[in-house]
């Protein structure tokens, strides 16, 4: 598993989102990170990847994930 720290989960964002920028906890997946349903799809793998979080598992079970903090929250990044 890798580091759950928020400057290795927030470059793991950046390199999906293609974005240079700080995240914040409440920014929006498809309004501020500009996530469409591919880079979704792709994040959620990466996060699969790197921390062995499955988010469609957690979404099926009712986990909303439409920040960046609800994700944070299950890979243990703390901001």
């Amino acid at each position: 598993m890798a580091d759950p720290t928020w400057p290795t989960f927030e470059a793991l964002l950046r390199r999906v989102s293609g974005l240079g920028r700080a995240m914040q906890p409440g920014d929006s997946l498809r309004d501020d990170l500009y996530l469409d349903s591919f880079r979704l799809l792709e994040l959620a793998v990466a996060i699969h990847e790197t921390y062995g979080v499955d988010l469609g598992l957690l979404a099926n079970s009712g986990e909303v994930f439409d920040s960046v903090g609800d994700i944070a929250r299950h890979v243990g990044a703390s901001w």
